[in-house]
């Protein structure tokens, strides 16, 4: 068991040779995919003390493992690469924990990925041009962690994505120029790097845009020119 499981808040049933992996704390089995934004439930811990699910639960008894929901958990240590090799996961939520070390280029075998939370921890390195081949992104938060280098331009080859959070990270560079076309993002959080730009000579187009946050970097430039481009914002 890595990530220090003997130490986790929960590790129910983790490494039971008797025990599906369906019945994992924390690990969702399923025979479709499972999208972040689902109404269906995620199972409580009693549920899999008992090894069995509410009709409601977004997870089944079997099928591929399509979620990694250990957040605030107590993980702490490195991610293997051994991680990026469930094919099928869809939904990662590592957040408020100490995993520490980088995100591996290989996030790139996570095809049907749609969220990838690991904000809140100590992952340094940088944001892995190669989630762009993660067409299904909807949700990339790496936000809260020791992250340095530029930010790479995926957005053109992520249709679905919806937040894209990085705030309070060593980040430098400026902001990609197909994040400016991207007409399902609505959360944009950059605050608290060392980004640097003109951010009003973009051709602005966020139709979606509800929250955008760009405070304590070091950006120049007019905001009027593009937020009348963003109707529905709300924060700024």
């Amino acid at each position: 068991q890595e990530l220090n499981g003997q130490e986790w808040i929960s590790s129910v049933n983790w490494n039971q040779e008797s025990v599906s992996t369906c019945y994992w704390y924390g690990v969702c089995c399923s025979k479709n995919p499972v999208a972040y934004n689902d109404t269906c439930m995620w199972p409580t811990q009693s549920e899999y003390e008992a090894m069995q699910f509410s009709p409601d639960s977004c997870c089944q008894s079997d099928g591929p493992i399509r979620g990694l929901m250990l957040g605030a958990n107590n993980l702490r240590g490195s991610l293997s690469s051994t991680f990026f090799e469930l094919s099928n996961l869809t939904l990662i939520n590592l957040g408020s924990n100490q995993v520490m070390g980088s995100i591996s280029g290989e996030v790139a075998n996570l095809q049907d990925l749609s969220s990838f939370r690991i904000s809140y921890n100590f992952v340094k390195g940088t944001i892995p041009s190669t989630l762009q081949q993660c067409s299904r992104l909807e949700v990339v938060d790496v936000s809260s962690n020791k992250m340095q280098g530029t930010i790479p331009d995926i957005f053109a080859k992520t249709p679905f994505l919806k937040e894209f959070s990085v705030n309070d990270n060593s980040l430098t560079g400026t902001l990609p120029a197909n994040l400016w076309g991207s007409q399902s993002l609505e959360i944009l959080d950059v605050a608290r790097n060392k980004l640097e730009g003109t951010v009003a000579t973009y051709e602005w187009a966020l139709p979606s845009l509800l929250i955008w946050d760009i405070s304590e970097n070091s950006f120049s430039g007019n905001l009027s020119v593009g937020v009348p481009r963003s109707p529905n914002l709300k924060k700024l």
